[in-house]
């Protein structure tokens, strides 16, 4: 007797109902409190994404058949084909980081600085924002998921603003040698101001992270900034830095980069020269994923129906394979979304949000929370070496 199982097309939501449910005749896995799974696997794998809302909570793991996953510890990612009827569920975390903004007064101007702080902190994060952002890049959907998963780990994180944000309102940062970079010293500047006021006490760990023109920037301040470590998206950074730092580095890159393109050929040769050095490292190119009837839930704003309506006027456009799998690059979709079905009513912002989750899904150049606990685990892993190597109590 052949035994009939549902494949899960998009998974069963929130409210534990099957969506888009075909019967099959695999073994098929099933995602509770989420989306993806079945039967059916697409080179190989299937793919499942927890239902979490990216402004107020992180997923910290999954639970029932986490063998069957490639990266339990991330809200989506790759599953294994199941050989019999399995099942996984995402572990949600409600997290409260509220964001505050602070204005400081600095030689060169005031400067308005964006800070979610940890109440007993074990280290500071500092954000710069891409080129074309501002501080106000780290309320973004990814950008919020993954201060959520570093407030959990304890650490404050500080968005600081370039130079070209405070004359302009958004703006990149300086490549400019150390001597003459108005932008590192406008940060020696902001720090002082912050480890003044207990913001960014001093002793503790201070650690860049990046965007694009940002992370760039987080690896010059690696090098030239009493900096601990380096977490850089979308941004290999240039070669006369690398070639002299010694700050344990992150690369987080994405597989088809369309502003830069050899992002993971450098970042790989740079990465294997800081190995050759004794430094620690990280690299993790983030690939395609799947579109899906309810990606563009996470967008504040958008309901079930539009966040379906949008999916399938991609398909419709041609965007994406049989599979779900985007066959152009991101920035191809979202130079003409304003064409696709169920988009030209949204506002600039809301429409700004779905571009963002196009990008990430496509892999293009785009900050993502795919690897949000990795990153964390990399900053847990160089700040307690660095306090074993001191000597120091080593906090969890």
């Amino acid at each position: 007797m052949v035994l009939q199982l549902l494949l899960l097309a998009c998974g069963p939501g929130s409210d534990g109902q099957e969506v888009g449910t075909t019967p099959t005749d695999l073994p098929s896995l099933r995602v509770e409190g989420g989306y993806g799974g079945g039967a059916v696997a697409v080179d190989g794998w299937l793919h499942v994404w927890a239902d979490v809302d990216p402004q107020a909570a992180v997923v910290t793991g999954w639970t029932g058949d986490i063998e069957l996953l490639e990266r339990p510890g991330e809200w989506n990612g790759r599953a294994s084909p199941p050989t019999v009827p399995a099942v996984v569920r995402p572990v949600i975390a409600e997290v409260d980081a509220p964001v505050i903004a602070r204005t400081y007064a600095i030689a060169t101007g005031d400067r308005r600085v964006l800070i979610a702080a940890a109440d007993d902190p074990v280290g500071v994060v500092l954000f710069f924002h891409g080129a074309a952002y501002a501080v106000d890049e780290l309320n973004d959907n990814a950008a919020r998921t993954i201060v959520m998963s570093l407030h959990r780990a304890g650490y404050t994180v500080i968005a600081l603003p370039s130079v070209a944000e405070a004359a302009s309102g958004t703006g990149g940062w300086s490549a400019g040698e150390p001597s003459s970079n108005e932008d590192l010293q406008t940060v020696r500047d902001l720090l002082v101001a912050l480890e003044a006021d207990g913001t960014a006490p001093a002793g503790l760990p201070r650690f860049a992270w990046g965007m694009s023109s940002g992370g760039n920037f987080a690896h010059l301040a690696g090098a030239e900034l009493p900096t601990a470590g380096v977490a850089a998206w979308c941004a290999a950074g240039a070669a006369s830095v690398l070639a002299r730092t010694t700050t344990p580095t992150a690369w987080y890159l994405a597989e088809h980069d369309s502003v830069m393109t050899t992002a993971t050929e450098d970042a790989t040769r740079y990465r294997d020269a800081l190995v050759d050095r004794g430094v620690a490292t990280d690299l993790w190119v983030h690939p395609t994923t799947p579109l899906y009837d309810q990606r563009f839930e996470r967008v504040a704003g958008v309901d079930p129906v539009e966040s379906a309506r949008i999916a399938n006027g991609l398909r419709d456009a041609g965007f994406v394979d049989s599979d779900d799998r985007f066959v152009v690059t991101g920035a191809r979709v979202t130079a003409s979304l304003g064409e696709v079905d169920g988009t030209a009513d949204l506002d600039p912002s809301t429409r700004t949000a779905v571009a963002a989750e196009i990008e990430i899904m496509a892999a293009d150049h785009e900050l993502y929370d795919d690897a949000a606990a990795r990153m964390v685990a990399f900053l847990d892993t160089v700040r307690t070496s660095e306090q074993r190597r001191a000597g120091q109590p080593v906090t969890p």
